[in-house]
């Protein structure tokens, strides 16, 4: 028996990065937020703090953490997700 996620939330929550990207870059400037069902769960000054702090109350592969930043190379579109197969 095997668990996959599906990445359908994670596709709507990039969505919502892009589609309200100048609201959240004028609200969390610079910071990495963590976005889960299209709310914003938490903002950090690094992604490594996003990622450890953010997994403590939710399950890797349930959320995306991106840079409140309007530059473009800055979007990333990371899943980080297990797969557990028995």
């Amino acid at each position: 028996m095997g668990y996959v996620m599906k990445n359908n939330e994670l596709e709507k929550d990039f969505q919502f990065y892009l589609d309200n990207l100048i609201d959240l870059e004028k609200k969390y400037k610079g910071k990495f937020i963590a976005i889960k069902n299209c709310k914003v769960i938490g903002s950090y000054t690094t992604y490594e703090e996003a990622f450890e702090e953010t997994t403590k109350s939710n399950e890797l592969g349930t959320f995306l953490i991106q840079k409140a930043d309007t530059n473009p190379n800055n979007y990333m579109f990371t899943i980080n997700r297990f797969t557990v197969v028995a």
